[in-house]
């Protein structure tokens, strides 16, 4: 398909259905941190979304102008553990 990274905010519902496309056509999702009331405006709500999951689910974060407070952001980025999913930053 030629399609690298989509960002996506899937609701809970469906993140095994997700999590099986990516993997089937092996296209990675990167769910978003929208601003709150966004399901995954915290860290720790995706880093929990993507616990034990597919290595084609990651998220992505803006850094600077992010919607979480810095300390929030930087928690993040210390929690991700490398090797879990993929982290892409947007500065």
């Amino acid at each position: 398909m030629g399609i690298g990274v989509i960002t996506s905010e899937p609701s809970y519902e469906v993140l095994d259905l997700v999590e099986q496309l990516a993997d089937e056509y092996d296209i990675k999702v990167a769910f978003h941190n929208h601003p709150a009331p966004s399901l995954y405006w915290n860290p720790d709500t995706v880093l929990t979304a993507l616990e034990g999951r597919s290595m084609n689910l990651g998220f992505v974060q803006i850094l600077v102008t992010g919607s979480a407070p810095g300390s929030i952001r930087l928690n993040a980025l210390k929690s991700w553990k490398a090797g879990s999913s993929f982290y892409i930053s947007k500065i």
